[in-house]
Formats: C-alpha cells, sequence, structure tokens
C-alpha cells in the first residue's frame, strides 16, 4: 500500500536541491518544511514548478534573489516561509502578478528599502513577517496603508513610539507584533 503524504518536514537535515527536486514532483503533496537545510536557488526553482503545493517552509537556506522570485511566480503557494536566506531584491512585475499568496516570510535577509515597500504594496498579503530587517518609523506608513494586512511582525527592529502609533493607526491589523 503506497501512502502519498500531504504535510512533509525535513529541517536541519543537510537535504541539498536533489531533495527538493524530488519532493517537486509530488502530486499529493500540500505542505512543505524544508527549513534549514542546503537548498539552493537551484532548488528553489525545482520547488517553484510544483502544482500541489501551498505552504513552504525554506527558511535558514541558500536561496538568493533568483530563486526566491521563481518561486513568488508560482500561482499556488498561499504560505511561503523564506527567513534568513540571501534575498536582497524582488522583482516588481512577479510581485505584482501574484494573487494567491496570503502570507510571506522574510525576516533576516538583506532586503532592500524598494523591496520592503514593494512587498507591501504589490502583494495582497493578510500576514507578513519583516523581524531582524533594521526597519524604523520611515517605513510605518507603509506599512500602516496596506489594505489587506490583518497581521503584521516586525520584531526585533527599530521602531519608536510614533512609529508604533503609525502602525496602529490601521485598523485593519488585528495582530501587530514589535518585540
Amino acid at each position: 500500500h503506497n501512502k502519498q503524504f500531504t504535510d512533509i518536514s525535513v529541517t536541519g537535515s543537510l537535504l541539498e536541491d536533489d531533495a527538493a527536486t524530488a519532493l517537486a514532483e509530488s502530486k499529493f503533496l500540500r505542505s512543505l518544511d524544508l527549513s534549514s537545510n542546503q537548498i539552493t536557488d537551484h532548488g528553489a526553482e525545482q520547488l517553484a514548478t510544483s502544482c500541489s503545493i501551498v505552504r513552504l517552509f525554506l527558511g535558514d537556506n541558500r536561496i538568493s534573489d533568483a530563486g526566491a522570485n521563481k518561486l513568488l511566480s508560482n500561482p499556488n503557494f498561499e504560505l511561503l516561509y523564506l527567513q534568513r536566506n540571501q534575498i536582497a531584491t524582488l522583482d516588481d512585475e512577479v510581485l505584482s502578478a501574484n494573487k494567491t499568496l496570503r502570507s510571506l516570510g522574510l525576516d533576516n535577509n538583506p532586503l532592500t528599502k524598494g523591496t520592503i515597500i514593494a512587498v507591501v504594496q504589490r502583494l495582497s498579503l493578510q500576514s507578513v513577517s519583516l523581524a531582524r530587517l533594521g526597519l524604523g518609523d520611515d517605513y510605518a506608513t507603509v506599512l500602516s496603508q496596506s489594505p489587506t494586512l490583518k497581521t503584521l511582525f516586525l520584531d526585533c527592529n527599530n521602531f519608536t513610539d510614533i512609529g508604533a502609533r503609525t502602525l496602529l493607526s490601521n485598523t485593519r491589523l488585528t495582530t501587530l507584533s514589535l518585540m
């Protein structure tokens, strides 16, 4: 009897791109967590071809701009977590074209200011995590103006009382974390 897994988590196992390639071919896989492995842009590009995965966790790997942009091009992903990678710039057209992603985690990446603003303005996210990016009050206005955000994680950034008040002016937010 051949069991078809819908959820797989293999973290901290030093998996490389060949494992990502094999998993991308699964027809039944809905949620995949390959955090803390050795996945590069090649593996990310393979995972971006998946037609079944909707939740993908790839934090703490070796993914850069090219792999992240490929992942963001997948029309099936609803949740994508890419913390602690090497992502600096995301393509504006890719962000604008994505209509399905609802939750995105980009904590602790060397993101440019333009990319952070584009992520909030171009994607229809309900939840975004932008912790440990060195953000300050100058980002508060753009973050508070998102018409779709309900959950915003901004832990370990540099917001003052002024920035916090600006963020709280977004009445659609149900969760705001500034620890």
